[in-house]
């Protein structure tokens, strides 16, 4: 099933009064002009309104990176936004109450930008505002004084320069400057230093380099480079900053991410303390993003700890609380990433991403009813239903756990009406036709998805449960050693190809196949017990069929000892217990009597059950009994075949050899 994973990061502020409290997202502005100018100059308004937007107390504004994540999320390219009903279908799936969008035009050098504010809703254009010039740079000024007239901030004041030029600077400088990424990091401090040079006072200028230099060394240090001097030149700056101007949250930007590079954390408190209360918002977004380096690194336990900041500083983002039930998702603790994705929910009620997280989450925690009932909502109400293959082959996975294949069937088939060229749902509806065991439709499906990507060891894997259906079993095995190389985890082919071995009473290469596994995979980190304790119970198994009871006893009991949940402890205990007595029973074959009592005594010791083990019981005293008797000790076999017919009066096995010990010690 699929994994959404996006890494979005929203930034409080905003709103004119009339749409006080809302969350707003300012999409690209849709372009029919070609010219590179033309786009860049389309990048910088859109910085341009967010930034007005931003200093409007009420607005959260929703950062352009992120935007441009989730437009490639879903699939819509930015000219798709020009459609309104696409733009509020974008709207609703990401959460949002208004969107900021429009047109720019250029024709001979004069440039008409529209910009419209529609509720997402009600579809209905809100706010409209047109300007029209030929300098780029005045037509965003006036823009923005157009957005703010009714407040009193200035322009001037929004800027905090009158420089044109470093103003501009610094816009570009800060779209670059929010992910910890080398290269835009790099580019944003060369920016910076332009638009210093520009204007020697612009104090926030100078934070945000603070800040930049911080995460540059930050980054360098986590890639084994040399750091110091950024990590110097932030320190400086930050600490010369805050001399000034106490409450500059740039500049505790800058210390807050020196301290992690430092190691100390136990020290961020002490910064968040400092940090200006009405900026928490800044905080929690600096918090998220350092999560996100370390969850892209695959250190969730960092980014764990990073992500609880940013929901402690700021709970007003869904995504916070999704990133967190993704980390305890990877981790296995599915009811806790539950808890994380359903508050989530709560803030942003319409995002159809927490919805699909819950849905999917339902499905690993084995509550199929629940998954069904969350994915059915989201095709019934969610503006994303149509668009969207994976959510049917979500429902289709789902259908297909509670047994509906009929059902299944359709949503797979639903999924390869969306999205004919995704492998993964050919090999899913494969899978179906091969439970309903219509062999000829399940190869047909499995040879499209290898059509498709020639190396899907998935669809490779169907194809071989094909061959091995039609009693083809070389090659069905080829195509299963086929899948294991094209497998990078290697576990789903290596396990299909144990359950080939393991149906064709093929135990000696299960045995080696199962002991390969173990010894490669045992120092993988994502290796869980519940598959390492399967595949010693397995290969227990095999080395049982092969009558190699050493082996069968040695591995199941590492198993036993492993086991934490009772009821499976049980079973594995009722294993070892059977390998004893068939160990024993060998033993007898061999004459070698004495090795069968013991093993048949060993078998006794076990116990997990007595209502459970009493039939074994019965068994081991009766071959005890008659054990004895094959070394002529009678009166010890009469002992044994006695305490069977205790546990079990009617046991006629017992009786008759009860009634022959006897005979023999008469004639004795």
């Amino acid at each position: 099933m699929k994994k959404i994973l996006l890494s979005f990061l929203f930034s409080v502020s905003l709103v004119l009064p009339v749409f006080a409290d809302k969350k707003i997202a300012v999409l690209p502005l849709i372009n029919s002009s070609n010219k590179e100018e033309v786009k860049q100059f389309s990048l910088g308004t859109m910085s341009a309104i967010s930034h007005a937007l931003s200093k409007i107390d009420g607005y959260t504004i929703v950062d352009r990176g992120q935007i441009e994540s989730l437009i490639k999320e879903i699939g819509f390219q930015n000219s798709g936004l020009a459609d309104s009903e696409n733009a509020v279908k974008f709207g609703k799936i990401s959460g949002v109450n208004i969107l900021v969008g429009g047109t720019i035009q250029e024709s001979n050098g004069n440039y008409r930008i529209n910009i419209n504010f529609t509720d997402v809703q009600t579809n209905n254009i809100i706010k409209t505002f047109q300007v029209t010039g030929k300098d780029i740079f005045d037509l965003q000024d006036k823009l923005s004084s157009e957005i703010l007239k009714d407040t009193d901030i200035t322009v001037k004041s929004l800027m905090e320069t009158t420089n044109q030029e470093a103003y501009k600077y610094f816009l570009e400088a800060k779209d670059l400057s929010i992910k910890f990424d080398k290269k835009d990091l790099e580019k944003s401090l060369v920016l910076l230093n332009k638009s210093i040079k520009k204007d020697s006072e612009y104090l926030s200028a100078k934070a945000l380099r603070s800040k930049v230099n911080a995460s540059l060394a930050f980054v360098l240090k986590k890639n084994g480079a040399v750091y110091l001097d950024k990590f110097s030149d932030a320190e400086l700056e930050s600490e010369s900053i805050l001399e000034n101007d106490s409450k500059n949250s740039l500049a505790y930007d800058a210390m807050y991410i020196n301290y992690e590079i430092e190691g100390k954390r136990d020290n961020l408190s002490e910064i968040s303390n400092k940090y200006p209360k009405d900026k928490n918002v800044e905080l929690a977004e600096l918090n998220y993003n350092l999560g996100n380096f370390y969850y892209k690194q695959n250190k969730f336990a960092d980014a764990e700890y990073f992500y609880l900041q940013a929901v402690n500083y700021s709970n007003t983002n869904s995504f916070y609380n999704y990133q967190l039930g993704l980390i305890y998702r990877n981790n296995g603790d599915y009811e806790k990433s539950l808890k994380y994705f359903l508050d989530g929910l709560k803030i942003s009620p319409d995002a159809y991403y927490i919805k699909y997280a819950i849905a999917t989450n339902y499905y690993f925690m084995d509550k199929y009813q629940e998954a069904l009932t969350t994915y059915l909502e989201i095709v019934k109400t969610d503006p994303n239903n149509d668009t969207d293959d994976f959510l049917y082959s979500g429902l289709a996975d789902t259908y297909a756990r509670l047994d509906k294949h009929e059902e299944a069937l359709k949503a797979y088939q639903r999924a390869i009406e969306i999205n004919p060229k995704e492998a993964y749902h050919h090999y899913k509806l494969g899978n179906i036709y091969l439970k309903n065991n219509d062999i000829g439709n399940a190869e047909i499906q499995f040879n499209e998805g290898i059509k498709l990507k020639k190396d899907d060891y998935m669809s490779i894997i169907g194809l071989g449960l094909v061959y091995d259906k039609k009693g083809q079993k070389e090659e069905a095995m080829l195509k299963l050693k086929q899948a294991i190389k094209l497998d990078k985890d290697g576990r789903q082919s290596k396990y299909e190809l144990i359950s080939f071995y393991e149906r064709n009473k093929m135990y000696s290469e299960m045995a080696k196949e199962l002991n390969g596994n173990i010894k490669t995979r045992s120092s993988n980190p994502n290796y869980s017990l519940s598959e390492k304790l399967s595949d010693l119970t397995k290969i227990s198994q095999a080395y049982s069929e092969l009558h190699d009871y050493d082996n069968a006893i040695k591995n199941i009991k590492i198993a036993i000892d492993l086991e934490k949940k009772t009821p499976i402890k049980n079973y594995r205990l009722s294993k070892l217990k059977d390998y004893y007595l068939y160990y024993g029973i060998d033993k007898y074959k061999e004459k070698k009597y004495a090795d069968a009592i013991e093993l048949y005594n060993k078998a006794l010791e076990i116990s997990y059950s007595k209502d459970l083990e009493k039939a074994q019981n019965v068994s081991i005293y009766n071959n005890i009994g008659i054990s004895y008797y094959m070394i002529s000790q009678f009166d010890k076999a009469i002992e044994n075949y006695k305490k069977a017919l205790e546990l079990n009066p009617n046991h006629n096995d017992a009786k008759t050899n009860l009634e022959i010990a006897h005979e023999a010690i008469s004639k004795k």
